[in-house]
């Protein structure tokens, strides 16, 4: 977790290994909000909330970041590249080398694991319980699933 900003007590955080599109997480005395910057430009997005946190409260996080956006989406850049998946897809189609990418995963439901395969023969296997925000209640899988832009994987 790198803290990006520290505004009014409240820590603007953005981890090393999240997933796009840009995000920071805003975490202050019992709570988090997860905002989508929808960069360059925003607007900001509420993803995510946890602990109590009225509407007023969110709407007074948000407008204290708000101007520092710039610098949120630049501090992104750096950690992760690109802004957005349609970056990614954008890569594929001039060839340049972006990586491995997911062709199929499955839920091991009696081992509560989720299992990706990549293009390049690797599987990723994953414990429900470390996967943010995801329970294994919220999981149902029940048979394999092919991810022919090996840019997402959709749990429902």
């Amino acid at each position: 977790m790198l803290t990006i900003l520290t505004l009014n007590g409240l820590q603007v955080v953005i981890y090393p290994a999240d997933h796009r599109p840009a995000h920071v997480h805003v975490q202050g005395a019992g709570f988090e909000i997860v905002f989508d910057l929808n960069c360059p430009n925003g607007p900001l997005d509420v993803r995510n909330i946890k602990g109590k946190v009225s509407n007023a409260s969110i709407r007074r996080v948000a407008k204290l970041i708000v101007p520092s956006l710039s610098n949120l989406c630049g501090a992104w850049r750096d950690i992760h590249g690109n802004y957005k998946n349609e970056s990614i897809a954008a890569a594929r189609k001039t060839e340049e080398v972006i990586g491995p990418c997911a062709v199929a995963a499955r839920y091991r439901r009696s081992i509560a694991k989720i299992e990706v395969d990549f293009d390049n023969g690797v599987t990723l296997v994953v414990p429900v319980a470390l996967i943010q925000g995801l329970g294994a209640s919220d999981v149902d899988l029940n048979s394999d699933r092919d991810f022919p832009d090996g840019l997402g994987l959709a749990l429902s």
